[in-house]
């Protein structure tokens, strides 16, 4: 499951409308909203946050792809802020898996 299959999931399962979840991070509703529908993805502060509110790892919560293109982010020293959209984590972490094979299959 996706992040924001994930997050959606654990919301309900605590009974809380997305307005109360917004409450508890100090965020709008429109952001859970986006975090929800794949728009946007929070900062990483609040995904940790998230991860303690629904005590839960943060693999579990992100999913494969979003911690490879997280790591790469971290690695390169990029901010991870610049890069919450759908549209460029999932094209990055592909990228990322393919170096990361291409230097696996030469040993």
């Amino acid at each position: 499951m996706s992040f924001s299959e994930n997050l959606q999931y654990l919301r309900k399962k605590q009974n809380l409308t997305q307005e109360q979840f917004a409450e508890q991070m100090e965020v709008s509703r429109q952001a859970v909203s986006k975090w929800e529908s794949g728009q946007s993805y929070p900062e990483m502060e609040k995904l940790l946050q998230i991860c303690e509110q629904f005590g839960c790892s943060m693999d579990k919560l992100c999913g494969v792809i979003m911690l490879l293109a997280t790591a790469l982010f971290l690695f390169l020293g990029l901010s991870f802020d610049m890069f919450r959209s759908a549209a460029v984590i999932y094209p990055v972490a592909g990228i990322f898996c393919g170096i990361v094979c291409l230097l696996l299959s030469d040993k």
